[in-house]
């Protein structure tokens, strides 16, 4: 009997999804007593979603901006993903509604290219994308100007400005 040949991995990622809001909640607030100004809060806050990629063999970064977080567009970035690699890709995401819906589940059982693996359900922490979108929102917040298009400009801006290397040492897989 011959040995099976085990097909190598060509690609790692780990995706997840982040909302990019025009008025992020504010967390907390320094001003001198008696001094203190209103902040105002609007009554609606438009946001979107970006679905992101990190290669954490190569520190490459891959995303696309997105309404909101469903499981249509979780196959449709994945999509996008498949078309921009090559050979088998491992992809690791969190236990999102829409990562584990049927109909996701039952597109990814029809990619012979992609295996899933799934983290457990309530660990953000295991998940090194979330560090890169963490870093990214908070050099993001000084951007004053917040329409939604100039958010995403920010975003895509910060990304671009990252080489592989900062992106590995951002995500916690790199020393240096």
């Amino acid at each position: 009997m011959e040995p099976k040949q085990q097909s190598c991995l060509r690609t790692s990622l780990f995706e997840d999804e982040t909302e990019i809001k025009r008025f992020p909640p504010l967390r907390r607030m320094w001003q001198p007593v008696g001094q203190q100004r209103a902040v105002d809060v609007p009554s609606k806050n438009e946001d979107f979603a970006f679905y992101g990629v990190v290669d954490v063999l190569e520190g490459g970064v891959f995303t696309e901006r997105y309404p909101k977080e469903i499981s249509e567009l979780a196959f449709s970035f994945l999509e996008s993903v498949l078309a921009r690699t090559t050979g088998r890709v491992l992809l690791v995401w969190d236990q999102a509604r829409w990562h584990t819906s049927g109909m996701v589940t039952e597109w990814i059982e029809k990619q012979d290219r992609l295996e899933v693996l799934l983290l457990p359900p309530r660990a953000p922490e295991m998940g090194p994308i979330e560090d890169l979108w963490r870093e990214m929102k908070r050099a993001v917040a000084a951007c004053l100007e917040r329409s939604l298009d100039r958010l995403e400009e920010a975003c895509l801006q910060f990304l671009d400005q990252q080489t592989p290397d900062d992106i590995l040492r951002i995500i916690g897989l790199s020393a240096v």
